[in-house]
């Protein structure tokens, strides 16, 4: 999927979701309604074939870049890393890693102040840019 074939307006909506906006914040950016951003994120999760703004973000992270270098991380920051950007929750990567959710949220703050990450999009543009996590379209095309 490339930006071409989505609207102008449909490629700014994907445009602030990639930089971590949110539906009101892209919604005063185009001087549109919140509503409106909603649908037309709808269209956008249709014509691409992904269900979530992350799937999106990760989808349209400027596939061009070259990788950053990666700061240090501990095995454990690593993992939890991977798993944020696979779009789970603090509750699911505490399970599955056998670990209490203030241990995960602990990495989480860890792993992003040392690579600079300011919300999830940008944890899943890093990862993708990165090589840690790779969107496959719907149906594996």
């Amino acid at each position: 999927m490339t930006p071409a074939k989505l609207t102008p307006r449909e490629t700014e909506i994907v445009a602030g979701v990639t930089e971590g906006l949110t539906n009101l914040a892209i919604a005063h950016r185009l001087s549109i309604s919140e509503n409106t951003v909603k649908v037309h994120l709808q269209g956008i999760f249709s014509v691409t074939g992904v269900t979530s703004r992350v799937q999106l973000a990760m989808m349209f992270a400027g596939k061009d870049v070259a990788p950053t270098p990666t700061p240090r991380l501990s095995p454990r920051q690593q993992e939890v890393l991977k798993l944020i950007a696979l779009g789970k929750a603090g509750g699911e990567i505490a399970q599955q890693l056998n670990l209490s959710q203030k241990t995960v949220e602990a990495h989480r703050y860890n792993l992003m102040r040392k690579l600079d990450l300011h919300n999830v999009a940008d944890v899943v543009i890093y990862a993708a840019r990165n090589g840690i996590v790779e969107l496959v379209p719907r149906g594996g095309q």
